[in-house]
């Protein structure tokens, strides 16, 4: 047994740094609980102690790798239902997640269009073409938009200028030997290619703006562009001129009075146009939407009386009066200005030249259940519900169809980090990923913590969840609010130094002046680590029960780019910019260890104008290289600090020291 499981506390009382919550957590019943704090601080050691007080048994699951979803759906929902209580142990369920202003493919594969994730409906399913893996094109598939909390985002820059943004595990695709290989964004750099759709889009010949393989993004653009194929020499009238004959029998044919008095869109003095939508004002439009909603929501009795009906009822000797009658919550449904097209998720308005279908299921329209009533937007109607690939065959119509397969087609230019946001997942059916706006294809977000959430609201399972993971924001509210949540401090220096004094007493190592100075330098790397200092610690006992501080130097690695901001400041610039080159290129310390040393030097230095204006210089430099894409540019922006530091101090008369050092 290793030290760390030989020292784990066997008791509350055992416990060490968190006195506060171990008062609050030893006396409560057996709950759902959430611990949250930095690691190595004891949230797993008082789970097993909540599971030995209450005398059940304890499961212990990490649902944070790649088959969370199914760990929750799985595993945890099997345990939950066995009977008997008990308490399963969860690492923190992590996020694979997009910003809510993320733009995806939605619709069918026949009629795609755009939605942002933000303008979607949480758990409400929609159309959302996916990708098989097996035949590589796109398909028909279902999907809902889940919510996520909050997590540590990413952006994309791909070389066509377009950007992702994603969490760190988000998952993407690359093609391999003709197989969808998945990778997180993690594991993606600078020139990598990522999967895209082919022959999906095309561009606005006006606008230039991204299109579904159709010449016109809109109207207005499809209008600009026919002028400008008829224009000129490409006009069939070009050189042309019309005979008095036809100008006069076009008049004639206009004069008859069809365009007298109020006939004619320009009486008044202002051309109103010959359609009623191009002319009315709103307070006209509005007038018109509450008439057909005042007569709509009547009632077939009060609309035309009991004769009507019992005449329809002889037209239609199946029909029931009372499913006649029925029809009045079809109404209720379109009292709102616009409504959700169930197939496409589009927000359709409710009247208008291209309002709302109700779409009939088995074709009866006396059939007004809500069993057999869809609503469904005009393009959905025309071409999902009735396709009209046939009617196109019968008439002899050419269809062209380039079938849309993936392809290796875009690079990644860059990645940084753009902090913490909200997030969002998309659940799919049937095929396991979906498309972005850009025609990038991206894994189907798993989404565990909602599966988490249905399995803790069982009133039957006397099943108890214990969640631990470092930042809270990471697990969404309805799981928080379920649980009683308690934060995990970082554990002092002096109770982790008393605490391994102690170790080294029970285990009979010996202790001199120059193991205490290895035990401060273990202490101060450690960060409130208890598991980290405990381990460290065994590693560094040899084996005549002894420890030096060569040997705790040997797993601790040198503060160096602290060192390097005394030296810059004492004059020797050269010498720091080796000392930093040799902290990040040859001891290989990540981005954070070296901005935690450079704060930790600058927050030392005596001269208050001074410790401000390094302040403002280390920050600075830690946004240049979350700006940053590779290792040049973060050494770039590290000696950058180092020389401004320099600079401050060697080009003015003061000359401030740093505490303790000589």
């Amino acid at each position: 047994m290793n030290m760390e499981e030989r020292w784990r506390p066997k008791t509350f009382d055992e416990v060490v740094g968190q006195d506060d919550i171990i008062k609050l957590i030893k006396d409560k019943d057996l709950r759902h609980f959430f611990f949250y704090g930095p690691s190595g601080t004891g949230k797993t050691t008082v789970a097993h102690l909540l599971a030995k007080k209450h005398d059940v048994p304890i499961e212990e699951l990490n649902a944070s790798d790649d088959n969370g979803i199914d760990t929750v759906r799985g595993t945890i929902k099997n345990l939950s239902e066995t009977g008997g209580k008990r308490i399963i142990l969860l690492d923190e369920v992590d996020n694979m997640c997009l910003t809510e202003d993320t733009e995806i493919i939605v619709g069918t594969k026949k009629l795609p269009s755009f939605r942002s994730l933000s303008d979607m409906v949480i758990g409400k399913k929609i159309m959302i073409p996916s990708v098989n893996p097996e035949t590589l094109e796109i398909e028909n598939d279902k999907g809902f938009l889940v919510d996520s909390g909050y997590t540590d985002f990413f952006e994309i820059t791909l070389e066509n200028g377009e950007k992702i943004k994603a969490s760190e595990k988000h998952p993407f695709f690359s093609l391999e030997n003709g197989k969808l290989t998945e990778v997180k964004l993690k594991d993606l750099k600078s020139g990598d290619d990522l999967v895209e759709l082919d022959n999906l889009f095309n561009y606005c010949e006006t606008c230039g703006k991204r299109t579904f393989n159709q010449r016109f993004c809109s109207v207005s653009c499809k209008n600009k562009g026919h002028s400008k194929d008829m224009s000129g020499k490409q006009n069939p009238m070009f050189g042309n001129t019309w005979s008095p004959e036809r100008r006069h029998k076009i008049v004639s044919k206009l004069s008859d009075g069809r365009f007298k008095g109020k006939n004619n869109p320009n009486y008044g003095g202002t051309f109103h146009g010959s359609n009623f939508w191009d002319y009315a004002t709103p307070e006209m439009i509005k007038k018109l939407k509450d008439s057909i909603r005042e007569t709509m929501c009547k009632s077939y009795k009060e609309r035309f009386g009991e004769r009507h009906l019992e005449e329809r009822l002889k037209r239609h000797p199946k029909a029931d009066l009372e499913r006649i009658k029925t029809n009045f919550w079809i109404n209720e449904e379109l009292k709102n200005d616009y409504i959700v097209c169930e197939d496409c998720g589009k927000k359709t308005k409710t009247s208008d030249n291209e309002g709302i279908y109700v779409h009939h299921k088995d074709g009866n329209h006396e059939n007004h259940t809500k069993n057999n009533i869809k609503f469904v937007c005009p393009r959905c109607h025309n071409l999902v519900e009735h396709d009209c690939k046939s009617r196109f065959l019968e008439k002899g119509w050419k269809i062209t169809h380039k079938p849309k397969i993936v392809r290796n087609g875009v690079k990644i230019k860059s990645i940084k980090y753009i902090g913490k946001k909200k997030a969002w997942n998309i659940s799919m059916k049937k095929n396991h990923n979906f498309l972005l706006a850009n025609g990038v294809l991206t894994h189907n977000t798993r989404p565990a913590q909602a599966a988490l959430r249905r399995i803790m609201e069982n009133p039957l399972s006397e099943t108890c969840f214990v969640l631990t993971g470092n930042d809270a924001w990471k697990i969404i509210k309805p799981i928080k609010s379920r649980c009683a949540c308690y934060p995990f401090k970082r554990i002092d220096d002096y109770t982790i130094g008393e605490h391994l004094l102690k170790i080294c007493d029970a285990e009979g190592v010996e202790i001199d002046e120059d193991a205490q100075e290895g035990l401060l330098t273990l202490i101060e790397q450690v960060d409130g680590d208890m598991r980290e200092a405990i381990n460290t610690l065994e590693k560094v006992i040899d084996k005549d029960k002894k420890i030096t501080k060569s040997a705790v130097l040997t797993f601790v690695k040198p503060e160096l780019s602290g060192e390097a901001l005394r030296v810059a400041i004492d004059g020797d610039f050269e010498g720091a910019q080796k000392l930093m080159e040799d902290a990040f290129i040859n001891s290989r310390q990540d981005i954070d260890q070296i901005c935690k040393e450079l704060l930790k030097s600058v927050n030392q230095i005596n001269d208050k104008t001074l410790k401000i204006r390094l302040h403002s210089a280390l920050a600075e430099a830690a946004q240049g290289c979350e700006d940053g894409t590779n290792s040049v540019s973060y050494l770039i922006q590290l000696t950058g600090f180092i020389a401004k530091a320099w600079l401050l101090v060697h080009t003015s008369n003061e000359c401030p020291v740093l505490r303790g050092a000589e």
